[in-house]
């Protein structure tokens, strides 16, 4: 059976406060089981994060994402600001960045699924690139001894306006998720920044990952906030 696929797509950041709410938020987390599937996403995934940009072996305690795939933006839009939305995060979170996104470009599997489908492109200025990755067990080492490099990579990035490391389990699972003022500064990255061809080079030549996905989105709205990223002034 085929999977089911969409282009559009969420990705929600929330941060808490204090040790009672970001416990609060880790065991809410575990009710991702529970979801109500009315006007469900076709694909989701709850994320925690490591500290700082994310690009860390110690976890970010206060910090939680949420990646979705829909079958169109209605869909999304009755989920997340229903009551079909168990999770109640948005309820005591202190700051959400919320971005919804048409793919345009996609390549590679999640879990063994293609669950994101492009769609044509609208030229919007604000580019999101989501990358996710399993890592081998034997090449855990290899992959966080090249961790800080890739932070400072992207963090360094002329027209990188945002960018946040995510995973559903620790270690293993990792995904970063970034906002570029630009197509051309996105690509600008990729294909020139020394650092970051390097290290694609090493994944590929060590043969780092079981599985990997690629996608870029064109930004449809972006609202909210997250530490240092204001989206009113983007």
């Amino acid at each position: 059976m085929r999977t089911r696929s969409g282009s559009f797509a969420t990705l929600q950041l929330f941060r808490f406060a204090g040790a009672g709410d970001q416990l609060s938020a880790f065991k809410d987390m575990g009710l991702r089981s529970l979801e109500n599937r009315v006007k469900a996403p076709i694909f989701s995934r709850h994320m925690g994060s490591g500290a700082g940009s994310g690009f860390s072996l110690w976890p970010d305690w206060s910090t939680y994402g949420y990646f979705a795939i829909w079958e169109n933006r209605k869909d999304a839009d009755q989920h997340l600001r229903g009551q079909n939305y168990a999770l109640p995060w948005a309820e005591y979170a202190i700051e959400k960045l919320s971005a919804q996104m048409r793919c345009v470009q996609v390549q590679g599997k999640w879990d063994g699924k293609e669950p994101l489908c492009p769609s044509s492109s609208r030229k919007s200025d604000r580019i999101a690139v989501l990358t996710r990755a399993r890592v081998r067990f034997s090449r855990l080492h290899r992959f966080w001894g090249h961790v800080g490099q890739a932070a400072r990579a992207i963090e360094q990035a002329p027209g990188c306006l945002f960018t946040k490391g995510v995973g559903e389990w620790p270690l293993a699972m990792q995904a970063t998720f970034s906002i570029w003022e630009s197509a051309e500064a996105m690509r600008e990255f990729a294909y020139t920044s020394k650092g970051h061809k390097e290290i694609v080079q090493k994944t590929r030549r060590e043969n780092w990952y079981s599985e990997d996905m690629f996608a870029r989105f064109e930004i449809e709205d972006l609202s909210g906030s997250y530490r240092d990223l204001n989206t009113s002034i983007i």
